[in-house]
């Protein structure tokens, strides 16, 4: 297929290769991710991005590791405003049905087996497995159980997930 657009050398679903391929594909992906986190930035209020405690920042990673593999696989521009939306809400449903978010916590969910929130959606592999960016729309997000406190301690993340996704 030839296309206009440069060819990405790295891949996140590829072996790593020792050496200099392997400083090369880590600079790669550090600088593609300080793009993104701009777009966060950009796109998104201070406090609609929690990181005061340490299951925020498990989740704020989540967020930025789902658009970090949605743009390696379909490009940075593919990032639009609904595929940000989506993403977030699928990431920011699960910061609003715990309590408390650990590493273990978020990589259940990851991998679509967290029975609190999206069970059975493993985002990843169904981004993988998409033939373009549009796939992403048809993947249905229910809405979580939210947890009462949650839902005042993250009143912003509520209110937003509410707009988008009409609860």
């Amino acid at each position: 297929m030839l296309s206009s657009k440069l060819l990405n050398q790295f891949q996140l679903t590829q072996p790593l290769i020792a050496g200099k391929r392997f400083f090369n594909y880590t600079l790669h992906y550090g600088k593609l991710l300080e793009k993104i986190q701009k777009q966060i930035n950009r796109s998104h209020d201070h406090d609609q991005i929690p990181s005061k405690r340490s299951g925020d920042i498990y989740i704020k990673q989540l967020y930025e590791c789902s658009l970090l593999f949605f743009a390696d696989r379909f490009g940075l521009e593919s990032l639009t405003q609904s595929v940000m939306q989506q993403l977030y809400s699928w990431s920011y449903s699960l910061r609003l049905a715990m309590n408390a978010v650990y590493p273990q916590t978020v990589n259940k969910y990851a991998k679509g087996l967290h029975e609190r929130a999206n069970f059975g959606i493993d985002m990843f592999s169904a981004i993988s497995e998409m033939e373009d960016p549009e796939g992403l729309k048809l993947i249905v997000l229910k809405q979580p159980d939210i947890d009462d406190n949650n839902q005042e301690k993250y009143k912003a993340v509520y209110e937003l997930l509410c707009k988008w996704n009409g609860w």
